[in-house]
């Protein structure tokens, strides 16, 4: 539930962003509203009559549309509400013709609207526009997931939701452009352009003007990043440990067989002695015996050890 909830604050903090991102101009107003009819919208289209429909689970999202759509179309007809635990807008027959046509859904030909058409390639007229366009299609069908300590199997996610795969394969060729390159795949019936690299995820974040986000994402990397790092080293140190304590083990179990076999007799003084320094120090390391032994280096008393081994073999008759 806690992993749940932190994706989705952060997709929600993504989206907040994005709503509080201005329109640049006109143009850009009309590539955002068409991003929201291609991912969060429906149409309905006869010989006389037009109609708009734009739903989203967060009022803000439908608040923006219709700040969006008075701003091209000053005096709209736009119903507002909530109906099935989400928020909706409609328009009236005039601004929804203008709508689709503005937006390049429709054109108009001799006998009336045609042309019906999810590319929206052909309005977006500069790179404000196209930043407008990814905003308005985050903002109606977009999610944003960052891993959860929690949750390992899952990792950085974005991804854009559309009813057409037209429009899915739009926005595929458009993100490809500024160097954004994304997959797309068919989930129950819808079509998903998505990102999973994280580099990706924050580039795109920022070009739309979600920077706080981005540098949420570039932070958890890092703390991702630190946290592995850690972890490899504190499973190197364990490594570390448990060999040098198997080799202690080892070394305990030759000299005590040496003791009471009074073999110990049959080394030098100089082993013998290192012999008495392991077993006086069981968990020392060979680097802190050498500290003990008065002089001798970590290199030195390790050779001494390996010797009284070897000699404990040859009596056991292994080699």
């Amino acid at each position: 539930m806690k992993a749940d909830n932190t994706n989705q604050s952060f997709c929600r903090s993504v989206k907040g962003e994005l709503e509080r991102a201005p329109a640049e101009s006109g143009c850009c107003v009309i590539a955002e509203l068409a991003a929201f009819i291609r991912t969060a919208g429906s149409f309905d289209i006869s010989k006389e009559n037009f109609s708009v429909e734009i739903r989203s689970e967060t009022e803000s999202v439908i608040r923006r549309a219709e700040s969006l759509i008075n701003r091209a179309f000053g005096g709209a007809e736009i119903s507002v509400g909530s109906c099935g635990g989400g928020f909706f807008l409609k328009t009236d027959d005039v601004t929804s013709y203008r709508l689709l046509e503005d937006t390049g859904i429709i054109e108009r030909g001799e006998s009336g609207a045609q042309g019906l058409t999810y590319r929206a390639g052909d309005i977006l007229t500069g790179e404000c526009c196209l930043k407008a366009y990814i905003r308005g299609a985050f903002l109606g069908a977009g999610y944003a997931y960052i891993p959860d300590e929690e949750i390992q199997s899952r990792g950085y996610h974005l991804e854009f939701v559309f009813g057409s795969e037209a429009a899915a394969s739009d926005l595929s060729n458009l993100l490809a452009e500024i160097e954004i390159f994304a997959k797309k795949v068919l989930r129950k019936s819808k079509f998903i352009v998505y990102l999973k690299n994280s580099e990706a995820i924050s580039r795109l974040l920022t070009h739309i003007g979600a920077q706080v986000s981005a540098l949420k994402v570039y932070s958890e990397i890092a703390v991702r990043s630190v946290r592995n790092t850690v972890t490899r080293r504190a499973n190197c140190d364990s490594a570390n440990i448990d060999k040098t304590v198997e080799a202690a083990l080892k070394q305990m179990e030759a000299i005590d067989y040496l003791f009471d076999t009074g073999a110990i007799e049959e080394l030098p003084e100089h082993l013998r002695q290192t012999a008495l320094l392991r077993l006086a120090n069981p968990e020392a390391t060979v680097s802190e015996l050498a500290a003990l032994s008065g002089g001798m280096s970590r290199g030195g008393l390790a050779h001494r050890l390996a010797k009284i081994i070897k000699f404990y073999k040859s009596l056991k008759g292994d080699s």
